[in-house]
């Protein structure tokens, strides 16, 4: 993920313009090292640039790149974070939403009813092609920096595309708005824990951790 404005990846290697034509055994590894950068800045750029529907999954977000532009044309966009905020930071978070159009505000979600959530992939369409980029790294400063990470870009198959669409949709199902997040941690400022009720069972969801009632030294950690 690119990062936040003010921290600049303009020396990520080029990466493969096999991505804009069409080759369907296009795979890519994206491998990364502290003194050698990868090209997953570049894959999100374009993911962001020519996506018609746009899923990105992350355990953590710590920073965000307010620079990136999402295609006019994307007719369907969701970002579902983790809910550790004890990592994922309110401010990142924040930033999102600045960025994102009024009309967008709601598609990012954090997954509030799934304990084990872990993924750290982006799936895109452009309308006729199907990609997505899968592997170890979250949205963090730390993962485009200073960290070893690996990652595989590859064209995947209309079929596959669904498949990965309908678990993104159960995703959704155990998500909730950050800004229904906001707006209970604003009728709630003096609790540091907000239970929530299960749909359907009426019983009680593990207590949630929210970042704004966090210690900064807790939500900085990477």
């Amino acid at each position: 993920m690119p990062i936040k404005k003010g921290i600049s990846y303009n020396h990520c290697w080029a990466f493969n313009d096999s991505i804009k034509k069409g080759r369907t055994a296009t795979m890519k590894m994206i491998l990364h090292t502290p003194s050698e950068k990868g090209m997953l800045s570049g894959y999100y750029r374009q993911a962001f640039k020519e996506a018609k529907e746009l899923f990105i999954v992350t355990a953590y977000l710590t920073e965000w790149d307010e620079t990136l532009e999402l295609n006019v044309g994307c007719r369907g966009f969701r970002l579902i974070v983790g809910k550790d905020f004890g990592i994922t930071r309110k401010a990142a978070c924040e930033t999102v939403m600045q960025w994102l159009p009024a009309e967008r505000k709601s598609q990012f979600l954090v997954a509030d009813l799934i304990d084990g959530f872990h993924p750290k992939a982006i799936f895109w369409t452009d309308g006729d092609k199907c990609h997505a980029v899968v592997g170890s790294s979250n949205l963090t400063k730390a993962a485009f920096e200073t960290n070893y990470e690996a990652n595989v870009y590859s064209r995947i198959s209309h079929t596959e595309y669904e498949l990965a669409k309908k678990w993104g949709k159960q995703l959704e199902k155990n998500a909730l708005s950050y800004q229904k997040i906001g707006y209970l941690n604003t009728k709630r400022r003096s609790v540091l824990k907000i239970e929530r009720i299960a749909p359907k069972t009426g019983m009680a969801n593990p207590l949630l951790h929210f970042g704004c009632l966090i210690p900064e030294v807790e939500r900085n950690r990477l």
